[in-house]
């Protein structure tokens, strides 16, 4: 099933998020911490166009957010700021790792994905 349609069917809000070469680790945090605070499912469309050096930033803040989720915390700490944790958030990344330009995703970002 497509994920938006799970969305739907699981009475969600979702967010898709088309990524570039030029996203940068901060406005990526930014939608990540939205998501977390507001339970909100979200898709980062051809996620690994992204640059390597800010998928390994964004590997730590996606699993700040697992790990909140899995401590069963209300509250967590992520980028600096202590926000509210509502733990229904769901984070999705879709590729096409055939397109030249594409970066390789990092073994511990694919592992958060699985």
């Amino acid at each position: 099933m497509h994920w938006g349609y799970a969305a739907v069917y699981a009475h969600r809000t979702k967010r898709v998020q088309s990524c570039r070469l030029t996203s940068q680790q901060l406005s990526v945090g930014n939608i990540y911490k939205g998501l977390a605070q507001t339970g909100a499912w979200g898709c980062f469309d051809e996620f690994n166009r992204i640059s390597v050096e800010v998928l390994s930033v964004v590997a730590v803040q996606v699993k700040t957010v697992l790990d909140a989720i899995k401590s069963k915390k209300t509250i967590f700490n992520f980028l600096g700021e202590s926000i509210k944790l509502v733990p229904t958030v769901g984070m999705f990344v879709t590729m096409n790792p055939g397109y030249a330009g594409r970066a390789e995703l990092p073994e511990n970002l694919k592992a958060l994905f699985r």
